[in-house]
C-alpha cells in the first residue's frame, strides 16, 4: 500500500491518502482521510467492485483497512487532547525505561480505554493496547519493535508493526518501507477526484 500524509504546523487540516500497489490502478482500492480544523473527520474509499466512492461513517471506523487487522481508526491522527489520562506509571519495557499511560477517549468510539507504552528516552510509541468496557485484558494490541525503528530528521518512526486482534485470534504484520519526511506533496492528491480518477498516486521522494 502507498500512503501519503500531509500535516503542516500552519494548517490545522491533516490529510492522508492510500492506494493498493499490487493491483492494476483500475482495480485498486483507494482511501482518503481528512481531519478538519474542528477535528471533524471525513473519510472516503473507492470501491473498484462498485466503481464509485463511498463515505466511511463514524460507525465504520473500526472496519478493516484493506482487509487487514489495521482499522481506519488506527490510521487517524491521534492527539493527546483527544484523551483523558486516568493513570500514569513508570515501567521497564523489554529492558527500556518507559511510561505506561492509561487513557479514555473523549469521543465515543469502538473501545473504552487505551494504554500507551511510551519510551522515556525519545517518546517513541512502543505498544498500544485497546480495551472494551470493564475488560481486564486488551482485545487489540499494536506493537512497534524498538530494534526496527529508524530516525528521520526529528522523527523516530517504526518500520514494523504487529497488529493483533485477540477477539478474532488474528494478526497482521505491517512493514513500512521507502519512507520520506518533509517532502512536497501536491495538495490535489488529497481529493475525492483523485480517488475517482483511479490513476496511480504520483511518486514523491
Amino acid at each position: 500500500v502507498d500512503v501519503y500524509k500531509r500535516e503542516d504546523w500552519d494548517d490545522p487540516t491533516v490529510e492522508e491518502v492510500a492506494q493498493q500497489r499490487n493491483q492494476h490502478p483500475v482495480e485498486a482500492m483507494l482511501d482518503l482521510m481528512i481531519e478538519n480544523e474542528d477535528r471533524g473527520q471525513d473519510a472516503f474509499i473507492f470501491m473498484p467492485s462498485l466503481g464509485k466512492v463511498r463515505r466511511i461513517t463514524t460507525a465504520q471506523r473500526s472496519d478493516a483497512f484493506f482487509g487487514s487487522d489495521v482499522t481506519y481508526e488506527d490510521i487517524e491522527q491521534q492527539r493527546a487532547d483527544d484523551f483523558e489520562i486516568d493513570s500514569l506509571e513508570e515501567i521497564d519495557h523489554e529492558g527500556e525505561p518507559a511510561y505506561l499511560i492509561g487513557a479514555r477517549p473523549r469521543r465515543a468510539g469502538n473501545y473504552a480505554r487505551a494504554v500507551f507504552t511510551v519510551a522515556k528516552a525519545d517518546s517513541a510509541l512502543l505498544e498500544l493496547d485497546y480495551y472494551k468496557k470493564n475488560a481486564e485484558e486488551p482485545y487489540r494490541v499494536i506493537e512497534a519493535p524498538r530494534a526496527e525503528m529508524v530516525r528521520m530528521g526529528e522523527h523516530v518512526l517504526p518500520t514494523h508493526l504487529r497488529v493483533e486482534n485477540r477477539a478474532r485470534g488474528t494478526r497482521t504484520e505491517v512493514y513500512l518501507k521507502n519512507m520520506s519526511v518533509d517532502v512536497d506533496i501536491p495538495r490535489k492528491v488529497f481529493s475525492v477526484r483523485t480517488l475517482e480518477s483511479k490513476a496511480p498516486l504520483p511518486r514523491v521522494r
